[in-house]
């Protein structure tokens, strides 16, 4: 760790652009750019940032319960939504939960089903005869005991 503030900041983590911030007086982080300027003020249990989406994972407590939300590099809300859980993303795709119920969203924070599941897998390649590349998911709706498998293409899940 490097400190940055007499007794208060230290850097915990880097990437090119930004530095990951513990405020050791209130034991949060937040992120500030390279040259100094605030993205996220220190107010987070836990952050992380997805190059490829450009966006933070942000872990906050509310109501002593940790909560996830997802912050752009600019730092504003992508939406306005707390998940439960949130384990990812993966082709600009991530599976989050809330209430006890899965579904997955974009980079841009959109819920891409309808319907809510109560369980999701993880998604799996699948090399088609031309050998191009899905990637699969499996998921059980919340009202529906069977399985239905997915296609992650584009942002957007599709019924297999």
């Amino acid at each position: 760790m490097v400190k940055l503030e007499k007794d208060r900041y230290y850097v915990i983590k880097q990437s090119s652009e930004f530095l990951f911030i513990m405020d050791d007086k209130i034991n949060k982080m937040g992120v500030r750019k390279q040259q100094g300027s605030w993205v996220i003020d220190p107010k987070y249990n836990f952050l992380d940032l997805y190059e490829n989406e450009q966006l933070f994972f942000c872990v906050e407590e509310i109501d002593g319960v940790e909560k996830f939300i997802f912050i752009n590099v600019e730092g504003n809300k992508i939406k306005d939504q707390y998940y439960d859980l949130a384990y990812g993303f993966f082709m600009g795709m991530c599976v989050v939960e809330l209430d006890g119920k899965m579904n997955v969203i974009n980079d841009k924070c959109d819920i891409l089903s309808d319907k809510w599941f109560s369980s999701l897998s993880y998604p799996v390649l699948e090399v088609n005869k031309d050998n191009t590349i899905d990637y699969i998911i499996e998921g059980t709706y919340i009202d529906d005991e069977e399985s239905t498998y997915f296609l992650l293409k584009e942002g957007k899940l599709f019924k297999k």
